[in-house]
């Protein structure tokens, strides 16, 4: 269900492959009713992956589906920075333009609060997400 106009790089070719293959094993696993995934926690931070929901001090964060999966995205290869092509790859599964990469991060950030500086930057490279800080 998706293609690659050339010039491609490998890098961009495995990013679309595990898009397409996530996306397969979410659909067969709701599907099946799936298996009950545990839920990922950074201090008071916590992500519920069977129900999509964000807390912060266990008060709900209302976050859009892109921005759960890009904080899913970071949170699950922390300490990792990531270009703005594997992002797209990965959490829009579409290719879309940098700037709507840069706006989800900014809209993400926004959100988290007091978790807003564990969203990285590193200009010319990408974002990811910082544990120690």
């Amino acid at each position: 269900d998706d293609y690659i106009t050339k010039p491609f790089t490998i890098a961009e070719v495995i990013a679309r492959v595990r898009a397409v293959l996530r996306r397969t094993h979410r659909a067969h696993d709701h599907a099946l009713g799936g298996p009950r995934e545990p839920d990922i926690t950074f201090r008071t931070l916590r992500l519920d992956r069977n129900n999509k929901s964000c807390y912060i001090d266990g008060k709900n964060i209302d976050l859009t589906p892109r921005e759960f999966n890009m904080l899913h995205f970071f949170m699950t290869h922390p300490e990792r920075i990531h270009s703005r092509e594997e992002i797209m790859n990965e959490v829009f599964g579409v290719a879309v333009s940098n700037r709507a990469v840069d706006t989800n991060i900014t809209r993400l950030r926004n959100k988290l609060g007091p978790y807003r500086d564990n969203i990285q930057t590193r200009l010319g490279f990408g974002y990811g997400f910082k544990s120690d800080i």
